[in-house]
């Protein structure tokens, strides 16, 4: 302790005196503690434990382990984007109490402004005065109804939508916003059925024929859909970048860089642009540059997973000219026309067990094979393929559907029209981003799949399942396709 003993005596004695209280007694030579020194003894070690748990606090609020932070964002955000950091974040801070508001865009940047939150996820306004960091670039979208005849296009001229009725997010939200300026400056006067404040309120309805649902691309919903589509004004996205907010001149917690950071980690996997077809792809410089209708792209590699059939058609133009080896390979590789289309049914199985095939080759020999419930799911999918699936697939989905449904009829009989509840094409031979269903190698020409597998330039890969060798007309070896791509780019650059 550093001090001579009649210093410790003269200290002990100054205690005692204060405390009014002995607290040692002198038993021979050894001093012993009294009841009353034992007794604040174990009170004093008690103090002394919280003294270092405050200190120790103290460190953790200084370095972001503990405290308290308050985040801002929309319903859409905290579904699409909150909601998987939150779990990352509390793996990593467990001792950091994280408190979420949910607000609209404009609400949210009163939030920070105000202090009533540290942080929010919004899009800046003219006469604020936050910084923060780049998230995500939200776009509009357009949900339609099922029957809608604009329904299965990538993108839609607002325009086009003038007319119909719209189901919208109140004023305040990001997309609103977004929605008002591109109708003024369309001249449009649109007609607004709903005003709410849920984004699945509004999906919901335009799903069931009641108008057309405007959305944001940070809704978690609207990549899962293929009713909706990019709405465009004079061929450009509408749309704004989004950020993660602060005030420059307000106390932000030590922990906030690390939820930031944690957001624009999870904000890149929302950078998937919809509706974006590549019309060329230049790789005669160091890296690579991808033009599309929203702007040109530029990446240091690329994999390409169009269809040998998309490929064959010229619709992607490459420059410099592909490579020899990789233009005989796409020439060696063609593809089927093989088309499902499913029927649904209600209350009854006709009899028949999950996994029962029926096949037919109806009056002109055009082979259809009713795989019955596969699964167990109230479905018969019909199978075909030739030019037959093409003359079906070219005549739309709903046409396709009733077709389809009577081959089913002749065979079990008119009843079974009564159960029907409905039915979905999957017409890849008509779908311009396809042109066909699974590919296939012509006679002599199994290596060209390997042959399309290797790169060119060391900037280009050519996946999915076309490449996949064995594993080729799967999903799985597209999937596995995809990932030797990854992976032997991460070796070269």
């Amino acid at each position: 302790m550093h001090l001579s003993q009649p210093a410790l005596s003269r200290q002990i004695q100054a205690l005692e005196k204060k405390l009014g209280v002995q607290l040692f007694e002198r038993i021979g030579k050894r001093l012993v503690l009294t009841a009353e020194g034992d007794d604040l003894m174990m009170h004093s070690a008690q103090l002394l434990d919280q003294a270092q748990a405050l200190i120790n606090r103290a460190y953790g609020l200084e370095h972001g382990h503990v405290g308290l932070l308050r985040i801002g964002a929309s319903p859409q955000t905290i579904s699409g984007l909150i909601s998987p950091v939150i779990t990352e974040f509390a793996r990593l801070y467990p001792n950091v109490n994280l408190v979420i508001s949910e607000a609209h865009n404009d609400a949210l940047v009163e939030l920070v402004e105000n202090g009533g939150v540290h942080m929010a996820i919004a899009s800046r306004t003219n006469n604020s005065n936050l910084v923060g960091r780049e998230l995500f670039n939200a776009e509009l979208f357009a949900v339609m109804p099922d029957t809608h005849l604009a329904k299965g296009l990538r993108m839609i001229d607002i325009r086009e939508l003038a007319e119909q009725r719209f189901l919208v997010l109140r004023r305040g939200f990001l997309t609103r916003q977004l929605f008002d300026h591109a109708c003024a400056r369309a001249g449009i006067r649109p007609r607004i059925m709903l005003e709410s404040d849920s984004t699945h309120t509004i999906i919901s309805l335009a799903r069931d024929g009641h108008g057309i649902a405007v959305v944001s691309s940070s809704a978690r919903e609207v990549h899962h859909l293929d009713n909706s589509a990019a709405l465009v004004s004079a061929g450009k996205t509408i749309s704004d970048m989004v950020y993660a907010l602060w005030h420059p001149n307000r106390y932000r917690p030590a922990s906030l860089p690390a939820f930031v950071d944690l957001l624009e980690r999870y904000a890149e996997g929302l950078d998937i642009a919809l509706a974006t077809p590549v019309s060329a792809v230049d790789f005669s410089g160091a890296g690579v540059q991808i033009e599309t209708p929203r702007g040109t792209v530029r990446a240091r590699a690329v994999i390409i997973t169009a269809s040998v059939n998309v490929l064959k058609s010229g619709a992607i133009r490459f420059t410099p000219e592909l490579p020899a080896e990789t233009r005989s390979a796409i020439d060696g590789l063609g593809m089927g026309a093989l088309t499902k289309l499913a029927l649904k049914f209600e209350g009854t199985k006709f009899g028949q067990s999950s996994w029962t095939q029926f096949f037919d080759s109806g009056s002109r020999g055009d082979l259809v094979n009713f795989e019955f419930w596969p699964w167990g799911n109230d479905l018969v999918v019909a199978h075909f393929g030739g030019d037959y699936a093409r003359s079906v697939a070219a005549q739309g989905e709903a046409a396709a559907v009733e077709h389809m449904l009577g081959r089913f009829v002749a065979i079990l009989g008119e009843d079974a029209r009564k159960a029907f509840r409905g039915g979905r094409l999957a017409g890849w031979s008509a779908d311009p981003y396809a042109l066909g269903g699974y590919s296939i190698a012509k006679p002599g020409q199994s290596q060209a799949r390997d042959a399309l597998a290797m790169p060119v330039a060391n900037r280009l890969w050519f996946a999915g399942e076309a490449s996949a060798g064995a594993g080729s007309m799967t999903a799985g070896g597209a999937a596995l396709a995809g990932a030797r791509a990854i992976a032997m780019i991460r070796k070269v650059i």
